[in-house]
């Protein structure tokens, strides 16, 4: 995450926000209906059309190109098993699994029920980063490692939609690793540790050979692009006011 947007982030989060900013009730999630789409859940976004991540993102690197052929040296890489066995888990995306990896960064136990305002920022937030790849997927369509290698995957069941699901830029990473800004500003004190584990999680998509490090990284710049614009929206900002004082009451 770049230095200036750190800065930029921790400081709404450690300042607040203006009064107009409770314009509007926090979310309850409990009102809320979870959309399902395959093997992922989640809720409805805050952003509205999201954003377009032809305009965030460079073209994936030139055959041939220095960029590309780390690119193919990483795909190549093996793993030992127990980072495979963690890459697995980590091609979940749902409110659980987000809250259960980054309470445990935490130290706590985040559900719906303990941390009702927690969860709900993590709930929303996830179509806001895993829809915002979906243009430049489609325009790319770049082949994933898997198909262009013969090699297996953590998800064998997921492999036909894979394929036909541009591995350019990485969905998951925008998501997992977007997850990891959000909640960093609720505990802004836990940054590190939070922005790592989301790093740690975008890395299991190319541990999955399902990804290239070039897709995790334009996965990154937009989550980044994509934090800003949930930073403008004021339902967003309400929710996570209230996941700020939710963590506060956590630590006394």
């Amino acid at each position: 995450m770049k230095a200036s947007l750190i800065r930029t982030v921790l400081a709404i989060a450690l300042v607040g926000f203006p009064a107009a900013a409770f314009a509007v009730e926090p979310t309850n999630i409990n009102e809320l209906e979870p959309i399902k789409r395959g093997a992922y859940i989640f809720y409805t976004p805050y952003l509205e059309g999201g954003i377009k991540s032809m305009d965030v993102i460079p073209p994936p690197p030139e055959p041939g190109s220095a960029a590309h052929n780390a690119d193919k040296q990483a795909a190549l890489k093996e793993y030992p098993a127990a980072r495979m066995a963690q890459a697995t888990q980590d091609a979940r995306i749902s409110p659980a699994y987000f809250a259960k990896i980054y309470g445990a960064v935490l130290g706590e136990d985040i559900n719906a029920q303990r941390t009702p305002a927690i969860y709900a920022l993590i709930a929303r937030s996830i179509a806001d980063y895993g829809l915002s790849t979906s243009d430049a997927k489609k325009h790319y369509n770049r082949t994933r490692p898997f198909a262009e290698f013969g090699l297996p995957t953590c998800t064998p069941y997921a492999e036909d939609y894979l394929r036909e699901d541009g591995s350019y830029p990485s969905g998951h990473t925008a998501t997992g690793y977007g997850l990891s800004l959000v909640v960093a500003s609720v505990a802004p004190e836990r940054k590190d540790e939070l922005i790592e584990r989301g790093k740690d999680y975008a890395q299991s998509r190319v541990v999955c050979n399902v990804h290239y490090p070039s897709d995790l990284e334009a996965g990154m710049q937009i989550a980044e692009v994509v934090l800003r614009s949930q930073m403008e929206n004021e339902q967003f900002r309400v929710d996570l006011k209230a996941a700020q004082s939710e963590w506060k009451a956590l630590e006394k």
